[in-house]
């Protein structure tokens, strides 16, 4: 172990000597050829689970940035198509937001509220009750955000 094949000790160059009883390769500190120079310790290769717990730690990481990175804003509906007011004193408000959403509509003149759940499509068609002149705000929600809203004022029709 100690010598090279031409039966010289790597270590100093002399004859390798002989291995005596009592002074083995056991005796000496792990890791330490016979003549005393320190081997480098071998790379610790990572086990499975370790591999796995690093695995882990780093989607829990990335899942934590992603939660945390904003979201864009939901962009604001085009105005609504308004039908009326009819005799009953409601106007039809129609037209198109991102499927499954809420389009809603405040009358600001009166403080009331109407609006549909969309489906597929994104068509809604809903009355709110208004007259000439009223300034309406629509806007549409989509799971937990909410669109800028639009103003729209109750023409003659």
């Amino acid at each position: 172990m100690g010598s090279s094949g031409d039966g010289r000790d790597r270590c100093s160059g002399r004859g390798a000597e002989p291995v005596r009883r009592g002074s083995s390769a056991a005796s000496r500190p792990v890791g330490q050829s016979h003549c005393g120079a320190v081997k480098p310790p071998k790379p610790a290769a990572l086990s499975r689970r370790g591999l796995l717990q690093r695995g882990l730690w780093l989607g829990l990481a990335l899942g934590v940035v992603g939660c945390l990175a904003p979201t864009l804003p939901l962009p604001p509906p085009d105005k609504p198509d308004i039908e009326g007011p009819d005799p009953r004193g409601y106007v039809t408000l129609s037209g198109y937001v991102p499927r499954r959403a809420m389009a809603s509509a405040l009358n600001t003149e009166t403080g009331e509220i109407a609006g549909q759940v969309t489906g597929e499509d994104g068509y809604y068609r809903f009355q709110l009750q208004a007259q000439i002149g009223d300034e309406l705000l629509f806007w549409y929600d989509r799971e937990t955000e909410r669109s800028p809203s639009v103003r729209v004022t109750v023409r003659e029709p």
